[in-house]
């Protein structure tokens, strides 16, 4: 059962095991309490988006959306931005907010330490698949872990509630491309048949 719990988080039990739960713990200054509350039990209303609405309101910058960013120089006096597509923007600082897997695609200058490149070339240790389900109606809470091995998925649970629909996730151990082909209804007590969406993988989440 511990195996499935970590697969949620970790696609090689061998290569991480148990050591990603001080790594979650460490995003939350290490209490495992308060990581459990932040990323499961309170979220903003509204969805994260109201979140940078509400960032973008209080900002006279220009907003860019799309615009992947390949190098960043800072020179000491300034810093100067490039994007994909050649422009250069300056500014006086960067904060660089990047998924892990996407920072060994961009040039940064001067060098950082060492022991911050080893982590960027590594990338990021989850390999993991999760996978979105909306399914009608307000189905009762429920929580459910596989062994490793044993089914394509190895965790679900429901998260939240909108518009009358139940929301719900679910995790895969593995980091190859999986497909949902179809959704079959089930009996009680799982609730309602969802209805599922088919996304494309973003390619800075892959590396």
């Amino acid at each position: 059962m511990l195996g499935g719990v970590l697969s949620s988080l970790v696609h090689s039990a061998r290569e991480q095991g148990i050591a990603q739960f001080p790594f979650w713990a460490a995003t939350s200054f290490g209490d495992w309490d308060a990581f459990i509350e932040i990323a499961s039990h309170w979220p903003i209303q509204g969805g994260t988006k109201r979140l940078l609405d509400a960032i973008v309101d209080e900002t006279k910058a220009e907003l860019r959306l799309s615009t992947p960013v390949t190098a960043i120089e800072d020179d000491g006096s300034g810093v100067t931005v490039t994007t994909r597509e050649g422009e250069r923007l300056g500014a006086r600082r960067a904060v660089a907010a990047l998924p892990l897997n996407a920072l060994s695609d961009v040039t940064i200058a001067p060098p950082v330490p060492r022991s911050v490149r080893t982590m960027i070339e590594q990338k990021q240790p989850m390999k993991t698949l999760k996978i979105w389900a909306r399914v009608k109606g307000e189905i009762e809470p429920f929580a459910a872990n596989a062994p490793v091995g044993k089914h394509p998925i190895n965790t679900a649970r429901t998260e939240y509630r909108h518009d009358g629909d139940t929301s719900s996730s679910a995790s895969a151990p593995t980091p190859r491309r999986s497909t949902v082909r179809t959704a079959r209804p089930c009996s009680a007590p799982c609730g309602p048949s969802p209805q599922t969406s088919k996304w494309s993988t973003p390619p800075i989440t892959t590396g």
